[in-house]
């Protein structure tokens, strides 16, 4: 996976699926995968926002009943990827990528990437 390598080259220690898992509001697994999913999406929105649309296509598609839920906003405070830059896109992806693989959420991931993989081959030269 290209994502992968992104999260392999530019890695980030941020433990955000153990503090939504670890959240007494969301109790179902099913709600904590759709705060994942939303957490995901605001770090898109304000970091990378060419993916958004791609990304909230592919969670809709993947899950029409219930694909975000509401969250505090306190759990991104500690989620930091600097300016804008090539270096910044390419850890913001990484991240995704680790996110969500921690979130159990390899389907999602995938189409994602599928989705993306043209605007990725850019990103690799």
């Amino acid at each position: 996976m290209t994502l992968e390598r992104f999260a392999k080259e530019f890695p980030t220690e941020y433990s955000l699926w153990e503090r939504i898992k670890a959240s007494d509001i969301h109790i179902s697994e099913c709600e904590k995968k759709a705060v994942a999913r939303s957490v995901v999406y605001d770090v898109l929105k304000s970091k990378i926002s060419r993916y958004l649309n791609t990304y909230d296509f592919e969670v809709t598609r993947q899950y029409a009943g219930r694909p975000f839920a509401a969250y505090d906003t306190a759990l991104l405070d500690d989620v930091q990827f600097g300016r804008k830059s090539v270096k910044r896109t390419k850890t913001v992806l990484g991240w995704v990528y680790s996110f969500l693989m921690e979130a159990g959420e390899t389907e999602l991931l995938l189409a994602f990437e599928v989705a993306i993989a043209q605007d990725l081959e850019f990103w690799l030269k």
